[in-house]
């Protein structure tokens, strides 16, 4: 039996979630003539214990055991890899002088904010980049060495290397392909972390943070990563979130070779509260998809139940694939797939880059990042520009009668572009301009990272380099493995469009390896307000206890004399009582207050004033 504690706190969670912005997600049209009904087959309800409880401020950044490393090609069909080496004979000839009718000039070009280095990649290549960041400014920074949490001024808070954060001597294969989020309605991260690539050592290590510091530690579940028992391993996640669930989905393979997506549907709220984690995943996809990418909400909120999610086809074709994931694990969920016509993509040819013959690997033509909002799913893609060489293809496709718009962004002749990410870059759900984050490298250019924004209308604007190139990547010989993806997440309370992209560059990792891979992080603005990082930092308070009996005790800090009030609401927002109002001195305050005659249930805590950012707490009253 689970102890009143827990159920107090999973209470507390989803009366919290009633607070936020929650959107009810509507299935399509059940009499579309593209729909395939039970279009994958659903496990039974898997039960998986807590494996790990890594405390607050984390392990020491030292590594017990050393990882084993399997050095692993991208994986893809043959038909891609025979695909791109006829395109890159034809590529080698190419006169460079293509011209790209896809560029225009009509959208805000991005500018950079704040920008720092991050993560290196020492042990691991690519870097796999994933990114997330919190309301309160807090960036977490993923690679497939290891994470970093950074205040958005670049101070780093926390690092560490996979094997010293997890501490675990039952994970002593690789680590690799993070992918990280920010939850805004229940103010948490979730991170993926693969591990292993062999069916017997393949695990999905799934985290999530216990508040919405990742400081202050991690619930760690240890997931199979070869579900069906056939001798396949776990490759190339992606995650996303809905009201209740989170989704892992990713591709089993077999040896190297695909063999079939997966999409594993789990119940957050027991991820949250560090309980027995219930899952099921889906497999047998009707047309054998590589790669199946949920689409989280966009901006401020989240959706459900079920979620939406879109593929592409990695060998390319002229058809998308939308899948809508239609209810949570416990309302008898099916798996509905519609196919969506669309103009021809196809992959493109590796690329090259200054300063060796190693080309860099472009990958397939598989959605590598989308989100949802409005009523649209917005995706990117590689993609065949003219002449072998890479872009990257957004599309727009409406759910109700996947209605497709799509646009391309190369520079053929002149450069490669792969590896896109893509976050809404708008203040309001009507608005469908989006950032994207992509890699750059050329015979004459070493390997870089640039955001480029496309606008409402599907203008591109000119792309704007976070960092450049420091020299060539040599970490395989030959072809080297480059990014598979770059990080993107938008910053859910600035008052303008602002996002934040974490992608890698060629450099040298100074008394460590030469020729391989930086991560550097970018905060991406339009330029025209003041950063969420230059505005006067909001009040610093915590509350205890919390939930909430009779009374509560609320600590604040000051930084200059200011009046202050701190206000108690109810769930609907109305003003329950003010707690205080005055002008405290400089320095850490204790206030206690009763809460006699409340009657049980959510309310929030305010504090206020005239020279500060309102700040919130949710607080659960029980009897």
């Amino acid at each position: 039996m689970r102890p009143a504690q827990f159920y107090i706190l999973l209470l507390f969670l989803l009366l919290h979630s009633a607070l936020q912005a929650q959107y009810v997600k509507v299935n399509p049209p059940v009499n579309a003539i593209n729909r395939v009904e039970n279009a994958a087959l659903k496990s039974t309800l898997q039960h998986t214990p807590l494996s790990l409880d890594l405390p607050a401020g984390g392990f020491p950044d030292q590594i017990h055991h050393l990882p084993i490393h399997q050095t692993i090609p991208f994986i893809t069909t043959p038909e891609v890899r025979a695909i791109k080496a006829e395109k890159l004979l034809h590529k080698e000839d190419t006169d460079n002088n293509l011209n790209d009718p896809t560029h225009t000039t009509r959208a805000v070009t991005p500018v950079i904010d704040a920008s720092f280095e991050a993560n290196a990649s020492v042990m691991e290549t690519p870097s796999s980049n994933s990114i997330a960041v919190s309301d309160d400014g807090i960036v977490v920074s993923a690679n497939s060495d290891g994470i970093i949490y950074f205040s958005e001024n670049g101070t780093n808070l926390f690092q560490s290397t996979w094997s010293g954060f997890f501490n675990d001597n039952q994970l002593t294969s690789s680590f690799f392909s993070p992918r990280v989020l920010y939850d805004p309605v229940e103010e948490r991260f979730i991170l993926v972390t693969l591990h292993g690539k062999t069916s017997s050592t393949s695990r999905v290590v799934l985290s999530f943070s216990k508040t919405k510091n990742p400081v202050d530690g991690w619930n760690v579940y240890k997931l199979p990563g070869n579900p069906l028992g056939d001798g396949s391993w776990f490759d190339f996640p992606s995650i996303g979130i809905s009201t209740n669930e989170v989704y892992v989905s990713g591709n089993l393979i077999e040896g190297t070779d695909f063999k079939q997506a997966v999409v594993y549907q789990i119940n957050k709220t027991d991820g949250y509260v560090g309980a027995i984690l219930d899952w099921q995943f889906w497999t047998d996809f009707f047309n054998g998809p590589i790669s199946i990418t949920p689409a989280s909400y966009g901006q401020n909120g989240d959706y459900g139940p079920g979620i939406y999610l879109i593929s592409s086809a990695a060998v390319g074709d002229d058809d998308y694939w939308f899948w809508d994931l239609d209810n949570d694990i416990d309302g008898n969920p099916e798996f509905i797939g519609y196919i969506v016509p669309s103009d021809t993509y196809s992959p493109p040819a590796d690329a090259q880059q200054s300063g060796t013959s190693d080309l860099l690997d472009t990958g397939d033509s598989r959605v590598t990042n989308a989100f949802y909002l409005d009523d649209i799913i917005h995706f990117v893609h590689n993609t065949d520009v003219g002449g072998g060489f890479s872009g990257i293809s957004y599309g727009r496709m409406g759910i109700f009668g996947q209605n497709l718009m799509t646009t391309n962004f190369g520079e053929a002749g002149v450069a490669d572009l792969a590896h896109p990410g893509v976050a809404s870059f708008a203040t309001s759900a009507s608005d469908r301009s989006v950032t994207i984050s992509f890699l750059r490298s050329g015979a004459d250019i070493f390997p870089e990272f640039r955001v480029v924004n496309v606008d409402q209308g599907m203008s591109w604007s000119s792309s704007t380099l976070v960092k450049g190139g420091e020299t060539y990547v040599d970490r395989e010989g030959g072809v080297e493995r480059w990014g598979y993806y770059t990080g993107i997440a938008r910053r859910h309370n600035s008052p303008d469009p602002r996002t934040w992209s974490a992608g890698s560059v060629g450099a040298n990792i100074s008394g460590q390896i030469d020729h391989s891979y930086k991560t550097w992080i970018g905060e991406v603005t339009n330029g025209t307000m003041v950063s969420t990082s230059k505005v006067e930092r909001s009040i610093d308070f915590s509350i205890t206890p919390n939930p909430v009996q009779d009374e509560m005790e609320i600590n604040f800090s000051l930084t200059k004399v200011t009046p202050i009030k701190i206000a108690l609401f109810n769930a609907q927002g109305q003003l329950v009582k003010t707690l205080y109002s005055g002008t405290p001195m400089i320095g850490v305050h204790k206030q206690l207050f009763h809460l006699g005659g409340l009657l049980p249930g959510a309310y929030v805590v305010t504090i206020s004033s005239a020279n500060s950012r309102p700040v919130s707490e949710k607080i659960l009253v029980v009897e």
